[in-house]
């Protein structure tokens, strides 16, 4: 029982860590933030656990982790820098560009996939708090960056879905192999 516990425990930890780095993996967009996230909700089977985002920010600023974000890394057997740098990752992406593509059928049918994934507390208007959450993040300097739009996303939490994750994940790729040439192309 106690190696199935372990195992258990240490998956979750590989889905926290690979959790992190799906959202900026996906290259979609939308924002104008209300009010920012504070904090970041992983659940997985009968696991929860919250990584506070202001403990992400630190990372991706400074390199330096939290009590939290460390133990979970270890569960995944992963270093600090590779979280960061999935983090800090920057998608070059045009803010019109990305606002007129999520508002098309495609991009509607893409954020409703990811929304399934990534979404509210509530499960309430995720299509528009992730739409919201990407375009907000591009808008500073034309790059979407993870932990912009983990701080875009319009309400206090963010709730992550790591059952979910790479059924959504190879979705959204079909999706995106599907783009006719030329309609995203990046800088």
């Amino acid at each position: 029982m106690h190696r199935f516990f372990k195992a258990r425990v240490r998956r979750y930890g590989l889905i926290l860590v690979a959790s992190l780095g799906f959202s900026l993996s996906l290259n979609l967009g939308g924002n104008w933030q209300a009010e920012a996230a504070e904090k970041l909700v992983v659940r997985y089977s009968i696991f929860s656990h919250s990584v506070a985002i202001p403990e992400l920010r630190t990372l991706a600023d400074t390199g330096e982790t939290s009590r939290a974000i460390q133990f979970y890394l270890t569960l995944g057997n992963r270093r600090p820098e590779e979280l960061r740098q999935i983090l800090i990752r920057p998608i070059p992406v045009d803010s019109n560009d990305l606002y007129r593509i999520l508002n098309s059928p495609l991009g509607s049918i893409a954020l409703d996939e990811v929304s399934q994934v990534i979404h509210t507390p509530g499960n309430l208007a995720n299509r528009e708090s992730l739409q919201a959450a990407l375009v907000g993040a591009s808008l500073p300097d034309g790059n979407i960056r993870l932990i912009d739009v983990l701080e875009k996303y319009p309400t206090q939490e963010v709730h992550l879905n790591g059952e979910r994750l790479l059924e959504v994940i190879e979705k959204i790729s079909a999706i995106v192999r599907n783009i006719p040439p030329g309609l995203i192309t990046p800088r």
